[in-house]
């Protein structure tokens, strides 16, 4: 006598977890900014105002790095959080920092010439 067992679809994709969502988002979000900064140093005469110490209209300073450092350390941490924070406060923190994160991008943004 054969017993049936039903064989799981080759296509079937099984659920992915909300956390592992969100940790997957913020970690694009991180890579977009990198992406853009490494792009950002091919535009002729990025280089020389790096040497000559500045950073868009900003003077390189210590306030000014720990300024990029939070901008980028913000969302490595959320991705951390995204997996380690029980559903409620997960919720809570990710629409926060990600309302946040929208003038900051927005400021980026419009500090940038587009020719």
């Amino acid at each position: 006598m054969a017993i049936r067992t039903k064989t799981p679809k080759l296509l079937d994709s099984p659920p992915i977890p909300v956390q592992a969502k969100l940790a997957a988002a913020w970690t694009s979000f991180m890579f977009l900014y990198v992406y853009v900064d490494y792009f950002h140093l091919y535009k002729p005469g990025i280089v020389d105002d790096i040497r000559a110490g500045i950073v868009f209209e900003f003077d390189i300073s210590p306030t000014l790095l720990t300024v990029f450092l939070a901008v980028i350390a913000i969302p490595a941490l959320m991705v951390v959080l995204s997996m380690a924070l029980p559903a409620r406060v997960n919720r809570t923190t990710n629409l926060v920092v990600a309302s946040l994160y929208i003038p900051v991008t927005v400021f980026n943004a419009v500090g940038e010439s587009w020719d």
